[in-house]
């Protein structure tokens, strides 16, 4: 591991200094070994990009690296857009105005 660090990006440097000061009694440092386990079934570049992923994310954790590999490896799957012209009626779904109101008068039923 110590000569593999001097090579690895500036990502993983970040993700130990992340892992280390939020779990600091060794379970960062177990925890980022778990990561670089990864590189055992997948290819270092994908491994990297979804180290990456997980430090913009704010997921800086086994499971946050595990979800960005997974989404790096399965892709968005885009959802087809709805044709808005077959329902007319959902047209202003999430543009009308809220009613604060409607928060007062459910606090008042407590």
């Amino acid at each position: 591991m110590r000569r593999w660090r001097e090579q690895w990006s500036g990502d993983y440097e970040r993700l130990l200094a992340e892992l280390r000061q939020r779990w600091p009694d060794g379970r960062g440092v177990r925890e980022f070994i778990s990561i670089l386990k990864l590189h055992q079934d997948h290819p270092a570049e994908q491994v990297e990009q979804a180290v990456r992923t997980a430090i913009e994310l704010g997921a800086t954790h086994l499971a946050g690296v595990q979800f960005c590999l997974h989404q790096l490896l399965e892709g968005h799957k885009a959802l087809p857009a709805m044709d808005m012209s077959l329902h007319p009626e959902l047209a202003q779904v999430g543009h009308q105005p809220v009613d604060l109101q409607q928060y007062d008068r459910l606090l008042g039923e407590r």
